[in-house]
């Protein structure tokens, strides 16, 4: 049985601790990943953003890059992916939660301080803006090469969406990062690059700078302030 939500203020985030704890073993490196015909290509170091119309294969596109659906020949290792269910494991704590991947109880102990969640108890308690939170921690704990997450600020509320955003953005150089999204605020705040998906393809990829000049139809490409 769920329990209710408890309302818990988070502590503040420490970003520079929580980046060294969670920065890959190796560096960053370009991913292609090839399907069909075609090959796209996501630059090592950066935060791509992937925005298209719903059903333009988004969350496909992130489940070949991580192996979850077969298919796809890409050169990707050491993927972790996030979709818009955390996933986390309903009797647990959330000290536990992390403990099932970092298997090391004194690290689980670090990040959680280093990320502010210190308050957040039992998993079944957690808002779905909360358990996101949990869910992004638990992602970056097992130290990915490539992070692909379906949009992991969704369910969060702006505040917390910022520090997370802002972590991305200073730890974007040690992991190649790709981020399905509508939100505009992602564009402008954290991606390095944005990829236009439709009808399955990327149809245009480059800089968000200038990726931006050329979305003249948000709504259609389903995005919001």
């Amino acid at each position: 049985r769920r329990r209710e939500p408890k309302v818990r203020m988070l502590k503040p985030m420490d970003p520079a601790a929580l980046r060294a704890a969670t920065t890959p073993v190796d560096s960053a490196h370009d991913l292609s990943v090839t399907i069909g015909n075609t090959t796209t290509t996501f630059r090592g170091g950066r935060v791509t953003a992937v925005v298209g119309p719903n059903g333009a294969g988004k969350t496909t596109l992130l489940r070949f890059i991580s192996g979850r659906l077969q298919g796809a020949h890409t050169n990707a290792e050491r993927v972790i992916m996030l979709s818009q269910n955390p996933g986390l494991p309903p009797t647990a704590t959330v000290a536990q939660a992390l403990t099932m991947v970092t298997k090391d109880r004194q690290r689980t102990k670090e990040l959680i301080n280093a990320a502010g969640l210190q308050e957040l108890g039992h998993v079944s308690e957690l808002s779905g803006g909360q358990a996101a939170q949990v869910a992004l921690l638990r992602a970056l704990a097992a130290r990915p090469a490539v992070l692909v997450a379906d949009e992991p600020f969704a369910a969060m509320d702006v505040e917390s969406a910022a520090r997370w955003r802002h972590l991305l953005r200073l730890s974007a150089a040690d992991r190649t990062t790709v981020i399905v999204t509508h939100s505009r605020v992602d564009l402008t705040t954290l991606a390095d690059d944005v990829a236009v998906m439709e009808a399955g393809e990327v149809t245009s990829q480059g800089p968000a700078d200038l990726s931006l000049i050329h979305i003249s139809e948000p709504t259609r490409l389903g995005m919001i302030s």
